[in-house]
């Protein structure tokens, strides 16, 4: 459980159940319904947040993170692709789609996992972040150990193993070698980079 937010306003309770909800919990962010996929917590010197990997009812996959620090705030997290953003995370300032974002913090990370989020049970991030207008972000990240990164299954082409053409078994698993089909997905080192918008006033369970 990640705990008690303290005391404050409505929203604050709001989004300290939305923290602790479990895997299957409904959600509802910007009007949009969907339910909790997985769940990453995070801690770096004693600061702990957490993210909720959430799909919504058309299928799309967000990811809304909730944390506590200097206020109590929850952001959607949506991919961005890296040549859309100039500038990176050795910059000061970058631009992306003509506003500009300033460098505001960076730093490693600890997570543990559950759930479908397509990494392992415990690694490491590195991150930078950029804060823009309207309390938008940009952040980038990488992880920090070499073959730690995100994983995929792997559903069609060759197995990621014994590379024998792709044919699962009713577990799921190659029916060559019995391995599991989860594949690396991208490469160890390069960085991801994501738009972070503030959901603070939308976020919480249905």
């Amino acid at each position: 459980m990640f705990g008690k937010f303290g005391k404050g306003r409505d929203r604050t309770k709001k989004l300290e159940m939305l923290a602790n909800a479990p895997i299957g919990a409904g959600t509802s962010v910007n009007g949009r319904r969907g339910v909790i996929k997985g769940t990453l917590l995070l801690s770096e010197d004693g600061d702990r947040w957490i993210e909720h990997l959430v799909e919504h009812q058309d299928g799309e996959r967000l990811w809304v993170a909730v944390e506590n620090f200097d206020r109590t705030r929850a952001t959607l997290w949506s991919d961005v692709e890296v040549w859309d953003v100039k500038g990176g995370p050795d910059d000061k300032s970058i631009t992306y789609n003509g506003q500009s974002f300033r460098r505001n913090e960076s730093g490693t990370v600890s997570y543990t996992s559950k759930g479908e989020v397509d990494l392992f049970a415990s690694g490491t991030i590195d991150y930078v972040d950029f804060n823009g207008p309207d309390n938008m972000r940009i952040g980038f990240e990488r992880f920090g150990e070499e073959g730690a990164g995100r994983r995929r299954r792997a559903t069609s082409g060759l197995c990621p193993n014994c590379h024998a053409p792709l044919h699962a078994d009713a577990a799921n698993k190659c029916s060559s070698c019995g391995s599991d089909l989860m594949a690396d997905h991208g490469h160890w080192g390069s960085w991801e980079v994501a738009l972070g918008v503030d959901v603070t006033d939308s976020a919480g369970l249905q």
